[in-house]
């Protein structure tokens, strides 16, 4: 059997700095969020200062991650990106002395200290998330079809954090900075905001460590509606969906969306993704996984099979830990909810359909 050994790689302005963290970083953890509010990913490095001997970290220098294995046979290495972070707090501390350096995605910090965001009549979700990304310094990687989506609330004073947050909810996507850009794609979609499939990955007993499935009761609503003004009728017009549960009674529960939408289409825009919200809220998968596999990223789709009922079937992963430690390695920590649209993707295992694997590699299913 193949013995690899855990490492770690981290750049600086293009140069390789990781021999000044060899025998120094006693723990590296890069968190990957699906925006919900979090809005960046986050990284944290420990190094030993027991001779105050390292040199003090600067606040705004800018480091790129990297984690993977060696195989000890042959030498060669496979590294995973996990992205270009901005320093934001230096700690320093004791005993036993050490420096705590952390930061989050680049981008987020400049784009948070500003307030004032332009705003006109008929602006898109393209041009206010565009002012946010420029006063971030970082380029806007946008869906082609959420880019033109109108503004339908007056966001005139809202911080760029809480605009992002609100936008999410209402057009069921996910909002983040992450490797210099700013994010914005649809949620558990299987595609980035480029339209480039995801990854998938499929997990079986074995690549479990330490894990828990929880199901929650979201209170059984079997439908979402929401109001919009028919123009044409002057009156209000009602919209409503499904969301595929039932009332032991028989009885229907609705959830009534408590804004008034401008149009038939955005009433049914915001149906849907309140039945996605809710969709994630019925429960939750958190998994360690036996082997750390820094290939594991946010919003793939995540196959259980093997497993008892209530555990197997479709997640999406929703925030991924990845942490380097010096005397234990690399551990990969994995919060998953089932996924907004409710499609179960167990069926693609008889397709021969290509997935992830943990330790990063793809392989063509039986």
């Amino acid at each position: 059997m193949t013995d690899y050994a855990p490492i770690y790689k981290i750049m600086k302005d293009g140069v390789d700095i990781t021999d000044h963290f060899n025998d120094r970083a006693t723990s590296i953890m890069v968190e990957l969020n699906s925006g919900r509010g979090e809005g960046a990913d986050r990284f944290s490095v420990v190094v030993d200062d027991r001779d105050f001997a390292v040199a003090s970290p600067h606040i705004g220098d800018r480091l790129a991650i990297y984690m993977g294995f060696r195989d000890v046979e042959t030498g060669t290495s496979r590294l995973a990106y996990l992205g270009l972070y901005e320093i934001g707090e230096v700690t320093y501390m004791g005993t036993p002395k050490a420096i705590l350096i952390t930061g989050t995605s680049v981008g987020m910090n400049n784009a948070l200290k500003s307030q004032e965001l332009k705003f006109h009549d008929n602006m898109t979700v393209g041009d206010v998330l565009g002012q946010l990304a420029k006063k971030g310094g970082v380029t806007l990687r946008i869906d082609p079809d959420l880019a033109e989506k109108k503004i339908t609330k007056n966001q005139q004073g809202i911080s760029g954090f809480a605009l992002m947050t609100q936008l999410e909810s209402e057009f069921g996507a996910m909002a983040k900075f992450q490797d210099g850009k700013l994010i914005f794609s649809k949620r558990d979609s299987g595609v980035d905001a480029d339209g480039d499939a995801l990854a998938a990955m499929v997990l079986r007993p074995y690549h479990f460590g330490q894990w828990s499935v929880k199901h929650t009761d979201r209170a059984n609503y079997t439908d979402v509606k929401a109001a919009w003004w028919d123009k044409d009728k002057h009156e209000t017009t009602w919209e409503s969906k499904s969301t595929g549960e039932s009332d032991d009674a028989g009885e229907k529960i609705p959830y009534r969306l408590n804004r008034r939408f401008n149009t038939k289409e955005e009433a049914q825009e915001a149906i849907d993704a309140k039945i996605g919200i809710l969709n994630r809220a019925s429960g939750e998968a958190t998994i360690t996984l036996a082997m750390g596999s820094p290939w594991v990223r946010e919003q793939m789709r995540l196959i259980i099979t093997g497993m008892r009922p209530g555990v197997n079937g479709t997640y999406v992963t929703d925030k991924v830990t990845h942490t380097f430690q010096k005397t234990t390695g690399i551990t990969t920590q994995i919060l998953a909810l089932p996924p907004g649209d409710g499609v179960d993707m167990s069926d693609k295992l008889e397709d021969g359909a290509v997935l992830w694997s943990p330790d990063g590699s793809q392989t063509s299913l039986p």
